[in-house]
């Protein structure tokens, strides 16, 4: 059996604070093209809540919120692609973002899982979201102590998405640039992302909480996303540095 060489470092608990720091300087140092990819995430977010509105179905904005944690690790590997371009001296476009898929086979098998498990989540909000406001018994789900039925919806969601969550952040978080820099194959960067989650349970969990936090404020203000989307990608990848720095 073919065991990782790569053993995760451990980290302060307080490490997010200096991740985030560090996400921040990154976006800095290349502001216009970070904020040109995140345009097109904004978009595609833009698109669903307009159709969330055009449906009536503003209770699943929450739950599509919630989803972009999902997908967002794989989405950072085109942050990752303009923060190695940078290292190296170059000064990239939006196209050295979009290109940064290319030649890696695996991140294509991780993203595919991803989407998979995306289309799991909606589909379970989509059956809650039926039982609570298209039920003609809405007393038999649970209210948890609310009269109205979109706190409780919204508790419900929360408490399901705590098991997908903590699926998806433990095989992606770090598993994406272990991939991006080709340092181990799929099922190996997976074990080792596993690893560093549950070796540093404080920081990874707390990195876990901040990015929940940003992700459904700057929901409420899409426009953030602009800003926000490239930071935590960078600070993502200042956690991946801190606990499998690169080889020598």
């Amino acid at each position: 059996m073919t065991t990782s060489p790569l053993r995760p470092l451990a980290v302060p608990p307080l490490a997010p604070r200096a991740w985030l720091v560090a996400g921040w300087r990154s976006y800095l140092a290349q502001p216009a093209v970070s904020s040109a990819y995140a345009a097109l995430f904004v978009l595609a977010g833009l698109f669903g809540s307009a159709m969330a509105w055009r449906f009536d179905l503003l209770p699943m904005l929450y739950p599509l919120a919630m989803s972009f944690m999902l997908v967002g690790p794989v989405a950072a590997t085109g942050f990752y692609r303009l923060s190695a371009a940078r290292r190296a001296g170059q000064r990239p476009g939006l196209g050295e973002a979009l290109q940064a898929w290319r030649g890696h086979a695996e991140l294509w098998v991780l993203a595919i899982f991803s989407g998979f498990l995306w289309l799991i989540w909606m589909t379970d909000a989509a059956i809650l979201y039926g039982l609570y406001f298209g039920s003609s018994h809405p007393g038999l789900l649970p209210q948890f102590g609310f009269e109205r039925t979109w706190p409780a919806f919204s508790v419900f969601a929360t408490l399901m998405w705590l098991l997908v969550g903590l699926i998806i952040f433990s095989v992606n978080a770090l598993s994406v640039p272990l991939l991006f820099e080709s340092r181990l194959s799929l099922p190996l960067a997976v074990g080792c992302s596993v690893r560093a989650i549950f070796g540093n349970p404080l920081a990874m969990f707390g990195w876990a909480i901040v990015l929940t936090l940003v992700v459904l404020v700057s929901f409420i203000v899409p426009l953030l996303f602009l800003v926000t989307l490239p930071v935590l990608a960078y600070g993502s990848e200042a956690c991946y540095r801190d606990i499998y720095p690169p080889p020598a």
